[in-house]
């Protein structure tokens, strides 16, 4: 399951990935991301990373990434949302105005980090890999490590891809134990993204936000969270997890 759901691009994130990605060291890291519109991947080369895998079960993320990659080069930090929207291919249009992505993203925060992730495009492209993987069942990996492992909110469909009347936290479980399988020393993953989250609040409709079942999961291992503005008035969060020798 998932696969045949999940082949649309989105031309930006729907994350406020400024919000928490400030809060990692991406200097000179290894870094597996998901997200088919490359922007994870795209500010992890802005903030320094060596080498990021962008691994995503949509098969048309290294297509649009090449082209994205391209309209960068050739737009402006004015005109590179409407450029990158008018791209050819079939994209969801859960899509934030240019205003609310220049905050968002930060590679558009300003014309300077505009132009550092121009620069970095043309000469380390290279340096990003695209990989079409499931990581619901962490495939494709071979016997690789990462310093930083971001799952972006892809935990919030968890229930989309297992079969009727499997436990999602099984699942959850599984694959938090594989993606810990792939971690270096000190690494880290970024393992929920919630949006409007609410502390007091342990129940919704996603299984990844009933944060008691979640943390009941996982343990011993813990998570701690970052929370900042979110899309809307209130607040989003990134939970992570933190290897420990």
């Amino acid at each position: 399951m998932g696969k045949e759901i999940f082949q649309e691009v989105y031309p930006f994130t729907t994350e406020v990935i400024s919000g928490y990605f400030n809060e990692l060291d991406f200097k000179d890291k290894s870094v597996m991301t998901l997200g088919s519109s490359s922007d994870q991947a795209f500010n992890a080369l802005l903030l320094g990373a060596k080498k990021i895998t962008v691994y995503d079960i949509n098969e048309n993320t290294a297509k649009f990434g090449k082209l994205k990659r391209d309209v960068i080069l050739n737009s402006t930090l004015d005109n590179v949302w409407i450029n990158v929207i008018r791209i050819d291919m079939p994209k969801n249009y859960d899509l934030f105005p240019k205003e609310s992505l220049m905050k968002m993203n930060p590679y558009m925060k300003d014309e300077k980090s505009f132009k550092k992730l121009q620069g970095l495009l043309k000469t380390r492209f290279n340096d990003i890999e695209y990989r079409v993987g499931n990581i619901m069942e962490v495939n494709n990996l071979d016997n690789e490590f990462f310093d930083i492992i971001i799952t972006s909110n892809v935990f919030q469909y968890l229930e989309e891809y297992i079969n009727p009347g499997e436990n999602p936290y099984d699942r959850l479980k599984e694959v938090f134990n594989k993606l810990k399988e792939h971690l270096t020393d000190d690494g880290i993953i970024q393992l929920l993204y919630h949006y409007a989250f609410n502390r007091t609040s342990h129940w919704d409709t996603c299984a990844s936000r009933n944060l008691i079942m979640v943390l009941n999961t996982i343990y011993p291992d813990v998570l701690s969270f970052v929370e900042f503005d979110g899309t809307t008035s209130q607040k989003d969060c990134a939970f992570i997890y933190k290897k420990k020798r």
